[in-house]
């Protein structure tokens, strides 16, 4: 979706496009908020621009849920799901989670005692904040630092959204029992 963001420049627009900046924003909330056919917006955006608005919609239609947090009570992060969260795993005030990332930035938790594909699983996905990827960065390759790394600045997220049609204030936890046998099974 940002790379079809940042490709829509002047040129995605038609001359109309170009001098009706207020018909582009009205076709762009349409389409995003619908589905509309191409021609739809040919008046106004050129096929280059139809392609990244399409690409920015299937995008955003691929959202099942959008949750904010605050990491440690520090880091604020916008947390994106696929499915909306399972109201049954979230009887409970705090849920444990594992923590999996990589070094692009690109971070989720996963519920602890549920794997992909049974009616409990989620994947909660956020980009990490900057602050921590530099903390994160001389660790990798390191599995006991990595996973020290996680216990320091990971333990949990306080959140907040609605969970099965109520609005909760969860927090994620991160798994420790989990984390001991991550860091057991991957000693040198």
């Amino acid at each position: 979706m940002i790379r079809a963001i940042k490709r829509l420049e002047t040129t995605s627009l038609t001359h109309l496009g170009l001098h009706d900046i207020s018909g582009v924003r009205s076709k762009f909330k349409d389409i995003l908020e619908d589905n509309f056919p191409n021609t739809y917006l040919t008046s106004h955006f050129t096929p280059d621009g139809i392609e990244s608005i399409q690409e920015i919609s299937r995008s955003l239609q691929s959202i099942g849920g959008s949750y904010f947090g605050m990491l440690q009570g520090r880091w604020p992060l916008h947390l994106l799901t696929e499915v909306e969260l399972p109201s049954h795993v979230f009887e409970s005030d705090v849920v444990h989670c594992r923590l999996q990332g990589n070094r692009e930035g690109n971070w989720r938790f996963t519920p602890s005692g549920y794997e992909r594909g049974e009616c409990g699983w989620f994947e909660l996905q956020f980009f990490l904040p900057v602050e921590l990827a530099q903390k994160m960065a001389p660790h990798w390759g390191r599995p006991d630092m990595v996973a020290q790394t996680k216990s320091e600045y990971f333990s949990f997220i306080s959140m907040s959204g609605c969970i099965g049609g109520i609005w909760r204030n969860i927090k994620i936890q991160l798994d420790r029992e989990w984390l001991s046998r991550y860091l057991h099974e991957n000693r040198d």
